[in-house]
């Protein structure tokens, strides 16, 4: 920009204070320049540099490089819009809250030629909510399926953050794990890690996370870390990350192909199905089941099977009509010993609520609640989502990954979990974590129906219902086995 010719662009920040920061770089380097090579300026504040003759009258004799940057805060949906240019410098992008609409803006005015490029560069602001951005660009260029590259830059690498350790120094258990997994940090550099933890001690930022989270926070020693530490997790980050690790690393057999389905509506959709383990007899199962509309575009439908120890033996995942879906969940109830379903009757959920009950399946998720137009208790099919029964599911599913009680096979789920934040104004949107829905309503049906071993027992709980007597009239009017779904 400060040699070439008609070379103009754009740098962005996520606070005007950002911005104003950044900009100081710019205008110091351009300050430092040797005469020799220093262009003339015609404009040089806190909204642009234009490198033009500073003399309109001498203008069109000695132009000057007709060269420039302009100076934005992406607080705008429409910030970076105008304008053709060849370069953008987006800091802190991972914190932009219209980053899509910027980034359709920027890349706009920005042709794909030589000489051209886009800088995107960030603090790790998490895997969701404002940060999913710049994380699914990130991994995205990782696996080479962007025009972006991707560069990371980590804390140990930088030549000031370093200071000579004691004679008496001595590594702790977490610094050899450090510099067993990262061979090229120095004790000097740990030696500055731990005084910078040290400063955290003193600071009264209100923050929940130790010193140690905060260091790993503000400096990552990988990419895995940075978005590991930062944004507003719902799940416990560490432990998400752990699974996906085990379950890449040790892919979970699948066993669908194995036995021979003969249920019309399983083999119609049996690409979405996922088989871990087959019914066992004296098992109870527990089906959750998130409905989507179908469409071919928008959100699936999603099916997470468990049995009563929390065990997960199949799901099925994929875009089908609310309808059919409920079709399919009586098949693959049917396969696991009757299991319970438990649908979410919201919306689109209502009509596949409704196949089930018209079909007569006996084991369909029911409760008692109050209907205040009757003045009385009334039984009501499927899981009504509201904004308490959601956090309830929501603790419940977080619980059992805090704590490691239940055994999931499938990767996409806590691939999914690492994606649930909490937004600014502390709610959680759940939309399109279809996967992490349907076992939330698998944990709150096991939760709330308490079957024996061996029989349905007639009262369940609180909920009303005869259990036994309707799954016997079930089979009888059926006269289906096991055997006739799933040989």
């Amino acid at each position: 920009m400060f040699t070439d010719y008609h070379y103009t662009g754009l740098m962005m920040a996520d606070k005007k204070a950002r911005t104003d920061t950044v900009a100081g770089i710019y205008k110091t380097f351009l300050n430092e320049l040797d005469g020799d090579i220093k262009p003339m300026i015609a404009k040089n504040n806190t909204e642009e540099v234009l490198l033009d003759n500073p003399d309109e009258k001498l203008r069109k004799v000695n132009p000057g490089l007709g060269s420039g940057i302009i100076f934005e805060t992406g607080n705008d949906p429409n910030a970076g819009r105008s304008g053709t240019r060849r370069f953008a410098h987006l800091t802190e992008h991972a914190f932009y809250r219209y980053a899509k609409e910027i980034d359709d803006g920027v890349q706009n005015s920005i042709p794909l030629a030589d000489d051209t490029a886009i800088i995107k560069e960030s603090t790790a602001n998490g895997r969701a909510g404002t940060g999913k951005s710049f994380y699914d660009l990130w991994q995205a260029a990782k696996r080479g399926e962007s025009i972006y590259k991707p560069f990371f830059v980590a804390w140990y690498e930088v030549d000031d953050y370093f200071i000579t350790p004691p004679d008496n120094w001595k590594a702790t258990k977490k610094e050899l794990d450090i510099l067993k997994k990262h061979p090229t940090v120095t004790e000097a550099n740990l030696m500055w890690r731990r005084l910078k933890i040290q400063e955290y001690l003193n600071d009264d930022e209100d923050t929940i996370l130790t010193p140690e989270e905060r260091f790993c926070q503000d400096f990552p020693l990988d990419d895995e870390e940075a978005f590991l530490s930062t944004g507003a997790p719902v799940f416990d980050n560490e432990k998400v990350n752990a699974l996906i690790r085990k379950l890449r690393e040790n892919k979970p057999i699948e066993i669908q192909h194995r036995f021979e389905i003969k249920s019309r509506i399983v083999k119609q959709f049996f690409d979405g199905l996922k088989i871990y383990a087959p019914p066992r007899e004296n098992r109870q199962y527990y089906i959750g089941a998130d409905v989507s509309e179908g469409l071919a575009i928008g959100d699936a439908s999603s099916a997470f099977i468990m049995d009563h120890e929390y065990r997960q033996v199949a799901r099925w995942h994929g875009k089908i009509d609310p309808d059919m879906f409920g079709h399919l969940l009586i098949a693959i109830g049917e396969i696991y010993n009757n299991a319970l379903i438990i649908p979410e009757s919201n919306a689109m959920g209502h009509t596949t609520v409704t196949t089930i009950r018209n079909q007569g399946y006996p084991m369909l998720y029911k409760e008692l609640v109050e209907d205040e137009s009757e003045g009385k208790r009334v039984v009501k099919y499927g899981w009504r989502t509201t904004v308490k029964s959601k956090m309830d599911m929501l603790n419940e599913a977080v619980k059992f990954i805090r704590d490691g009680e239940c055994q999931i096979l499938d990767v996409k789920l806590p691939e999914e979990m690492a994606l649930v934040a909490r937004e600014e104004n502390g709610k959680v949107v759940l939309n399109g974590r279809d996967r992490v829905v349907a076992f939330a309503l698998a944990l709150m049906g096991r939760k709330h129906y308490n079957f024996s071993e061996r029989t349905i027992p007639k009262r369940i709980n609180s909920v009303t219902g005869t259990g036994e007597e309707e799954r016997i009239a079930w089979e009888r009017k059926h006269k289906k086995s096991k055997a006739d779904m799933f040989d």
